[in-house]
């Protein structure tokens, strides 16, 4: 798109995707865990149901379908965030969590998951045929939160993945069962009560209904103490309220006006609504009913019709739009205010906080309350149309600003209104006589859906309006075909695209606009070409771009510019006009300055540039972009910039600089879920086949894996520092691994012990895998962390052992935080932490600086597994068996106790990415040794088991595919030698678009060889 890296003529192709997993004969690869969505973090601790936890995992386990049911408030999104944390080791390829919940069109559960899976959308495809094709090799756990709102999509597309992905296990939560073959449904029971005889203090307190009470109001009220007369009338109201979590939490956030007793009392005096649910509902749910009831009923009038009014939000709202969508001639606009904030004040509306704006959400199971009574007040469609009109008003205002200079502004504020966008687009497209306000919504929005990579959401969307076009005005209707047909341009689907279009120009044709209909005829023509059809593309953008100049915006003018001619003259081989187009975009978006456009203009300069071997003022221009597209931090286009920068850096540069430079690309393309643009796909498939060809694929791997895990802003620096003015210098050899010799720094002492622990100590601390941490032998549980946060800490200077000053942890920890709130998070949570550890001393404060500093035996998986590989690299110079034995303990005693990515499954933040893919790779390389060993000493069937461990966890690491075929040719199995590189060719043509190593080949024809010779 947009001129960059254009071949004269590219059909829709497969994107490359240097990271995907395929099944081959072996466990399935572990990194599916990077595509899908960590568990969320819960901000409360998890209080009992250890039983029920346990009996949830263990069905995860052995069942392929299992469905925790309950009423709304029962507690069943935190336990299944609990089960699939425990049972998440047991699956190779990780579990994936999809919130379902803010999804209110079935027909988006599929595409929902598809894009957790990271599975790019297919035209003419089902997305649940291309996720069970996905899963059909992978042991995975996926978990589908919130079903009962679309539980036939949900079931509909379960039964086919079941049927299809033997390993996949699927773990449900909703108000009811799927109805499934092969579904287990396990209710969700109350939390454990006190005995209604229970007098004494211990017996209430270990109750967990108690417990939870008792938390929760701590939370409100942090000065509150529990004696034995306020624990006797909690206890009353967790059995009136018969252990439901929300119930009591709702009770619990009275005690900031009201005593235990004073609520006690009160839920006594409201028992009798328990009978006003339906006789055939469960006990529980009619209890659930009575405790919201209850709150409502303390409402006064005006804030009972606000509750009401307020559940057509989706997702959080502003308070300018509760005013705008709540207020009528009964509930005035002045008053909402204080209404809301009394709502506020009861818990039963909630405050965020995003970018420095006050935003309010309902709990979802209040909400669901709200709208029951909405619509038996019969005045739910007045507020539904109140609602829509709302949005529509927001797009009028911000959907022109997304394709101008105020576009870094107005993309957070739509951000924040996603949910309330697409509630209005399903109402309207789904009600009588609203089409045309569906088609304003769309029609608008789709620049929106470009930039922030929802293509495929965006395709959907608007061919939905098309659908529906009745009574919709001509011109309404072609800037929805405008908008389809731009989207399904960038989508590679070209066909649609030019149906779309061509049917947009007709009918602008008819219309006295004409700048719309020049942008019209320049969007076709940008199809047309990639279609082949070069003469009629090459008509149609010269008259639109005269329509363009003569009807449109400076703005809609340069883009049509940059998009459609330059684009197509580019396209058809006259590259001076393409770059007097490019310069005239440029200075078109100068003033006003758009960093944006003038990125996209440099950046097509730059191909064109290079194209004409002008290798210093591509270079030039290429710096110039990625100086422009830092400032608006758009990580797609920066992707795109650091593409074609690597592509003159191949040319002109060299193969390990290059490289960095594309696997940054890639790595800030798959940041944002965006796809290389079809026109793209030939380009990139030859640099990287290329690039391996003329590394290797060993030093290409490593290389590739070294920026995998890349930011933005050390993307950029990357960018600039490879564009640098000067000649290009010739590359020097990659620098060899440091080694250290055995005379300069002794060898380790031979009755070190290997395997970890090695023996009881006060902290054992498990970061592989899922983590744990013991304390005298007993497994530390959130009770004893009290949130997450402190738990994070610990982890966190374990990382940083030469500690950190409280500004440095804060940049990590709570970024967005400011310094007042970060003093009190931070010092609570310091605080927490020493109280967990069981003593002050563990983490030590001096210069200035917190670490960990321990004052007793700890043990430390990590540490472990980095001082065996330290050790091992000294013993590296020394090859003699005897010699090597030592070498092989030590590496293998690493391997065994790396159980799985570091802080894989903690949900922390993002200062995780960093050692992650240092220990990653750390693995990578002593697995690949350990192996390399075992072949040297002649231990066949240990290399053998050794390299399947390894492309158990990376099936793309080359290394170890060689040494698996070495080792069964040399143990007397060349056949099986030769049929796992058939599987290794297959994988690598499907999976990278790319041959095997010209090492790799080499070894096949020695193994050839040598079979023919026997």
């Amino acid at each position: 798109m947009f001129g960059c890296c254009h071949s004269s003529h590219a059909a829709p192709g497969g994107v490359i995707r240097v990271n995907r997993i395929a099944a081959v004969d072996m466990p399935p690869l572990r990194l599916l865990r990077e595509r899908s969505k960590s568990l969320p973090a819960p901000l409360t601790s998890f209080i009992g149901r250890e039983k029920v936890l346990a009996d949830v995992i263990a069905s995860i386990r052995s069942h392929r379908l299992l469905t925790l049911t309950g009423p709304g408030g029962s507690g069943k999104t935190r336990l299944s965030i609990e089960a699939a944390r425990g049972a998440g080791p047991s699956f190779d390829d990780g579990v994936t969590w999809v919130e379902l919940a803010p999804i209110t069109d079935p027909a988006l559960v599929g595409p929902t998951l598809a894009a957790a899976l990271g599975i790019r959308h297919q035209p003419g495809r089902a997305p649940g045929d291309a996720v069970a094709e996905y899963l059909a090799g992978r042991r995975a756990l996926i978990v589908l939160d919130n079903c009962e709102h679309v539980i036939e999509a949900v079931a509909e597309l379960a039964a086919p993945l079941l049927r299809e992905a033997p390993n996949v296990h699927i773990l449900t939560t909703s108000r009811e069962r799927l109805a499934v073959p092969g579904e287990r449904a396990i209710p969700i029971p109350p939390l454990g009560l006190p005995s209604r005889r229970a007098r004494e203090l211990d017996a209430l307190l270990g109750s967990e209904a108690v417990r939870l009470f008792i938390d929760r109001a701590a939370a409100v009220m942090p000065a509150f103490t529990v004696d034995a007369v306020t624990v006797a009338a909690i206890a009353e109201i967790c059995i009136r309220l018969d252990g439901i979590p929300l119930a009591i939490e709702l009770a619990a956030a009275r005690m900031n006006v009201l005593a235990p007793r004073q609520i006690a009392d009160r839920l006594a005096d409201s028992m009798s609504l328990l009978t006003t649910g339906g006789r055939t509902l469960p006990k529980r749910q009619r209890t659930l009913r009575a405790a919201i009831d209850w709150s409502y009923r303390l409402l006064s009038e005006p804030e009972r019709i606000l509750f009401r009014r307020l559940s057509v939000f989706a997702g959080s709202f502003t308070l300018d739009a509760a005013e705008a969508v709540c207020s009528d001639a009964v509930l005035s606009e002045i008053d909402v205010l204080d209404l809301l904030a009394s709502l506020v004040d009861k818990s039963l509306v909630i405050v965020v906080e995003r970018d420095g704006e006050a935003r309010y959400r309902m709990l979802d199971t209040v909400d669901q309350y709200a709208t029951e009574l909405l619509e038996e007040a019969g005045d739910a469609y007045a507020n539904q149309l109140r609602h829509a009109e709302h949005y529509v008003r927001i797009v009028d205002l911000y959907g022109p600003q997304v394709h101008s200079a105020a576009r870094p502004r107005v993309l957070p504020i739509l951000d924040a209104e996603l949910d309330n966008l697409r509630a209005a687009l399903d109402w309207t497209r789904d009600t009588a006589g609203r089409a045309a306000l569906h088609h304003r919504l769309g029609s608008q929005l789709w620049w929106y859906w470009l930039h922030r990579i929802l293509w495929d959401e965006g395709l959907y969307r608007l061919s939905a309006a098309i659908a529906r076009e009745d009574d919709v005005e001509p011109a309404l209707l072609a800037d929805t075909l405008y908008g389809a047909g731009f989207l399904a341009w960038v989508s590679g689907v070209f066909l649609q695209s030019r149906v779309w279009l061509e049917r947009c120009v007709a009918l602008r044709r008819d219309l006295d606009d004409p700048g719309s209909l020049g942008q019209a005829m320049c969007a076709l023509a940008q199809t047309l070409v990639d279609l082949g059809e070069r003469s009629e593309a090459l008509e149609l953008v010269r008259e639109g771009i005269d329509r363009v100049r003569a009807g449109c915006s400076q703005w809609d003018t340069a883009i049509a510019l940059t998009s459609a001619y330059g684009y197509v003259h580019h396209a058809i081989g006259d590259r001076a006009e393409a770059e007097r187009a490019y310069q005239e975009a440029d200075t078109l978006w100068s003033d006003p300055a758009d960093e944006w456009g003038r990125s996209l203009a440099r950046n097509s300069l730059a191909v064109l540039a290079w194209r004409r071997g002008d290798v210093e003022q591509a270079r030039s221009y290429s710096r110039d972009s990625l100086e422009l597209l830092r400032s608006v931090r758009d990580r797609w286009f920066a992707s795109r910039a650091l593409q074609v920068l690597g592509y003159i850096t191949l040319e002109h540069g060299g193969a390990a600089r290059a490289a960095r430079l594309l696997g940054a690309s890639e790595a800030l393309r798959g940041e944002v879920g965006a796809r290389l643009m079809p026109f793209e796909v030939p380009e990139w498939s030859r640099a990287i086949e290329q690039l391996r060809t003329t590394l290797g694929s060993d030093e290409f791997d490593e290389v590739w894996s070294s920026v995998a895990s890349i930011g933005f802003d050390a993307a950029i620096e990357l960018g600039l520092e490879m564009s640098g003015s000067g000649p290009v210098a010739t590359e020097s050899p990659a620098p060899a691994r440091a080694s250290v010799t055995v005379a300069q720094t002794p060898a380790p002492a031979a009755d070190r012990p290997l395997e970890w622990p090695s023996a009881d100590c006060a902290l054992t601390i498990r970061g592989f895998g899922t983590i744990e941490v013991r304390r005298d032998g007993r497994a530390l549980t959130n009770e004893d962390w009290t949130y997450a946060k402190p738990r994070e800490l610990l982890f966190y200077l374990l990382s940083h052992r030469s500690g950190r000053t409280k500004e440095q942890i804060g940049l990590d920890l709570w970024p967005d935080a400011s310094p007042a709130r970060l003093r009190s998070s931070f010092h609570v949570t310091v605080h927490h932490l020493r109280r967990a550890l069981g003593s002050p001393d563990w983490i030590a404060f001096d210069e200035g600086r917190y670490r960990f500093a321990p004052e007793h035996s700890f043990a430390y998986d990590v540490e472990h597994f980095e001082s065996c590989i330290d050790d091992a690299a000294r013993l590296r110079g020394r090859n003699g068996p005897d010699e090597t034995e030592p070498r092989v303990r030590l590496l293998q005693a690493a391997v065994d106790v790396c159980g799985g990515d570091f802080l894989d499954d903690a949900g922390f933040g993002d200062w995780t990415l960093e050692p992650r893919d240092r220990l990653r790779r750390r693995f990578t390389d002593a697995a690949v040794e350990l192996a390399e060993c075992y072949h040297g000493l002649r231990r066949y069937e240990e290399a053998i088991a050794t390299s399947r461990a390894l492309l158990a966890r990376d099936n793309l690491e080359e290394r170890a595919h060689r040494l698996l075929m070495r080792s069964l040719a040399d143990s007397g199995r060349p056949a099986d030698a030769l049929r796992h590189h058939g599987i290794l060719t297959t994988l690598f043509r499907e999976e990278l678009g790319i041959a095997p190593s010209a090492e790799t080949t080499a070894l096949v024809t020695t193994i050839t060889s040598a079979r023919t010779d026997a």
